[in-house]
């Protein structure tokens, strides 16, 4: 994949958060998870490679928020 296309798919995602959050009201958490997977998916990450990588991202995010919210 070209690097090109990597980037307008960035780009791509970035709009698309701002509309959905912004415009349609969609709480922001929900508008990520959905445009990350979009986002896997269309850079060719495949099912699996997608859901791995967002519960990675997810559950790493969380132990440090959690973590805060302790202290």
């Amino acid at each position: 994949m070209s690097d090109v296309f990597t980037l307008l798919a960035f780009l791509g995602a970035i709009v698309v958060l701002v509309v959905f959050i912004a415009r349609f009201k969609v709480h922001p958490v929900a508008t990520l998870f959905i445009v990350v997977v979009a986002l896997g998916l269309v850079l060719g990450m495949g099912g699996t490679g997608t859901v791995e990588l967002v519960k990675e991202g997810f559950g790493s995010t969380l132990a440090n928020v959690g973590l805060l919210i302790i202290f």
